[in-house]
């Protein structure tokens, strides 16, 4: 999943400094899990060149200690790691996850102001004071970091968005990669975005069609939601807000509405725009999940009437229909050992407590007992008759009655049965790292396939077998070493009976 290279990963470059006269040396992880002896060959101040039992190696100087009479002296500069992109991830997220990979790796950490957007991280080891690496950030938001790892300035893009057609053609034209590939990019969290109110306002619930309207100002009036007969004051963070591309994308778009230009009370970050709607009893305005504040959030209604309220559950499994991912994004080219390190701590069972306390949904996977699940199984009971079958609802009930659903689900791109959405991508690879890793061994994995309301109740039954397949055989590919004496795996589909 992560294409930055390990500490210790090998690689294959020019080195153009060697020691005056052969001598062995050892070179060990910072964590002191991988150790390499060897004659050292070459040192450029970057990397050393060992001459080992399996060959000679190239080595990143950032992920070792070197102990041996033709060790160098330290690098003059520490390792530089640039960060651009949204001013939530960057202020709040990433200096969680580096202190806890400071931590981690037995790593000082301390941190540098130089304005409101710039700050850095540096991060001191090697039992010698000296300082092998620096985070250099530069927050804003998701626009202004595509158009940094495009321009060949950031190491590191903290996103709330993938990036648009244009971004890509950027980064290719630019030599940085595709970055719609998968070992590019990497879901760090979950958010969601959120229309929220004044605690004292009356308002139930929203739909999505209602929310659009209010957003491109065809809506202006709290009567034509079921209030009273007053003007809506409308809360919106800074156009160029990665919070209000998704918006864009996610409540406009589907309407072939635009966002309002005028009459609209702008705020520079979701903290301010709550704040706001604390002293304006007649506003309305979208936060995201890790930044309701004081706010009330409401809830999302459905075409049919069923309802979605905004939580951590539903957030972690997708069921809320506006969950907003965390992207980590980085260029296609050979990364500093220490970006991989912290790429790969990011991305491990370690980091996800971290996640959860900065307020963020996080990624590890839970067992959800199926009586957990009243919100969907009311959905499926109010269509049973109707679009359901009963006896199909009650056979899902009998075969899923005893089991547990993990919190990790794989969604597809819009019509399609076989290709899975940027977010399920990072999600089966953690999945298969999980069955790899025997986290289920001696249990039944059940993957359960559904549709959508499109077509007859037996063409959305076929939907969700081929879907059921299509996870299975992508996990299966992501996890070749996977026994399949140690657990068991099976598919079953139940069409639309279970909808949101």
């Amino acid at each position: 999943m992560i294409s930055a290279k390990k500490a210790l990963g090998v690689i294959v470059t020019c080195l153009a400094w060697a020691p005056a006269w052969a001598q062995d040396v050892s070179l060990t992880s910072r964590d002191g899990s991988v150790q390499v002896s060897g004659e050292l060959l070459e040192y450029d101040g970057a990397f050393f060149r060992v001459q080992t039992a399996y060959g000679p190696m190239s080595i990143d100087a950032a992920g070792v200690t070197c102990e041996g009479e033709a060790c160098p002296a330290a690098p003059a500069d520490p390792v530089q790691i640039r960060v651009a992109g949204d001013r939530t991830m960057g202020e709040v997220l990433m200096p969680a996850l580096l202190e806890a990979f400071a931590r981690d790796r037995g790593y000082l950490l301390r941190r540098e102001i130089r304005d409101e957007s710039a700050f850095s991280y540096i991060l001191t080891g090697g039992g010698q004071s000296i300082d092998i690496g620096r985070f250099d950030f530069a927050v804003s938001d998701t626009t202004t970091g595509f158009a940094a790892v495009g321009a060949g300035a950031a190491e590191l893009v903290l996103a709330l968005r993938p990036p648009t057609e244009d971004e890509l053609v950027v980064a290719v034209e630019a030599g940085q990669g595709d970055l719609s590939q998968s070992d590019l990019t990497m879901v760090v969290a979950r958010d969601a975005l959120v229309p929220v109110v004044n605690p004292a306002n009356p308002l139930r619930g929203i739909s999505n069609e209602d929310l659009a309207g209010v957003l491109s100002g065809e809506i202006v009036n709290w009567s034509d939601l079921g209030g009273a007969d007053l003007p809506i004051a409308l809360h919106l963070r800074d156009a160029a807000s990665g919070l209000m591309r998704n918006l864009e994308t996610e409540v406009m778009a589907p309407y072939e509405k635009t966002i309002a230009e005028s009459d609209i009370q702008r705020h520079g970050s979701n903290a301010d725009l709550v704040d706001a709607l604390a002293q304006d009893p007649f506003g309305f305005g979208v936060t995201t999940y890790s930044e309701l504040g004081n706010a009330r959030a409401v809830p999302l209604v459905g075409a049919c009437g069923f309802e979605a309220a905004v939580s951590r559950a539903a957030v972690k499994t997708g069921d809320y229909p506006l969950t907003m991912p965390l992207y980590l994004y980085w260029p296609d080219r050979r990364l500093p050992g220490l970006a991989g390190e912290f790429l790969d701590f990011a991305a491990g069972t370690a980091a996800q407590p971290l996640v959860r306390l900065t307020g963020f949904v996080d990624h590890a996977p839970e067992e959800v007992p199926m009586s957990a699940q009243g919100s969907r199984l009311l959905n499926a009971i109010s269509l049973a008759g109707i679009q359901v079958p009963v006896s199909e609802l009650r056979r899902m009930a009998e075969d899923l009655a005893n089991k547990k659903r993990l919190s990790v689900s794989f969604r597809f791109e819009p019509g399609s049965t076989t290709e899975l959405d940027a977010q399920s991508l990072n999600a089966l690879q953690r999945m298969a790292e999980a069955l790899e890793a025997g986290s289920y061994d001696g249990r039944v994995l059940t993957i359960v396939g559904f549709a959508d309301g499109i077509g007859s109740s037996s063409q959305t039954l076929r939907v969700g077998r081929a879907r059921a397949e299509a996870v299975e055989v992508a996990l299966r590919a992501a996890a070749p070493d996977l026994d399949d004496s140690r657990l068991t795996i099976e598919r079953e589909a139940y069409g639309e009976t279970s909808p949101l």
